[in-house]
């Protein structure tokens, strides 16, 4: 059986045919709401749009108003930069004022901070077209996990995972972007059993998909239906 691991999803043979899974890790003490940056006057060099929580996402379409930023009550930005220290104090000072305060309170020796230079820097990752919910109860619906389609310009946390095209389906895409609406309806369309075997149970009925577990995922449906195949030496 061919699996998402190794005709759309996987990270060894990722730009072969679908999808790339990963995860990208922001710290979350640098996110705030557009408004409160708006108000404390960093400048928007500094800032990208993010996601909020899939709590507050009531469509799996995410729409993107002019400026990228998802179409949403409460929209959040992440603080991101790489200017040194001296060159931030010079760019943006309300910026460098609010970083002050935290690096005051330790956000500066956190594990994902700490780890960074500058420490205020984040992880680089363009904006998933696709999402996955990463945790999540069944509910109602009787399916832990929620698939989104991203088109906006904010980038999200590592309470989803992130998908991205690569290959003939990045291709297939580029020429005809209604596919990426048919790629999130198949997605939804995943029988909530298969989710649930390969990922993980917590207390609680609390369910957690991991990225290689996502790419156990048998494949065929997603390439019947986009109409893609895979090339026997691609695999030698």
């Amino acid at each position: 059986m061919k699996t998402i691991a190794t005709a759309i999803v996987g990270r060894e043979v990722s730009g072969l045919t679908g999808l790339y899974c990963h995860f990208i890790y922001l710290a979350h003490n640098f996110i705030l709401s557009r408004d409160e940056a708006a108000d404390l006057g960093i400048k928007q060099d500094f800032l990208k749009p993010s996601l909020p929580s899939s709590r507050q996402l009531q469509d799996s379409i995410i729409l993107s108003d002019h400026d990228g930023y998802p179409i949403i009550e409460k929209q959040l930005v992440v603080i991101d930069s790489n200017l040194s220290e001296r060159a931030l104090k010079s760019a943006c000072p309300a910026l460098w004022s609010y970083l002050q305060q935290g690096e005051a309170s330790g956000i500066r020796d956190l594990y994902l901070v700490a780890k960074r230079t500058p420490w205020y820097r984040q992880e680089h990752r363009d904006p998933a077209p696709l999402l996955c919910m990463y945790m999540g109860r069944s509910g109602k619906s009787g399916n832990p996990f929620r698939f989104f389609w991203n088109q906006s310009r904010a980038i999200a946390t590592n309470v989803y995972l992130l998908l991205y095209p690569v290959g003939p389906l990045k291709a297939a895409i580029a020429k005809n972007p209604t596919l990426l609406k048919g790629t999130l309806e198949l997605l939804q369309s995943l029988e909530p059993r298969a989710l649930v075997q390969e990922g993980r149970v917590y207390g609680g009925g609390l369910h957690k998909l991991e990225p290689a577990e996502f790419g156990h995922l048998d494949a065929k449906p997603f390439l019947d239906c986009l109409g893609l195949h895979l090339q026997p030496k691609l695999f030698a």
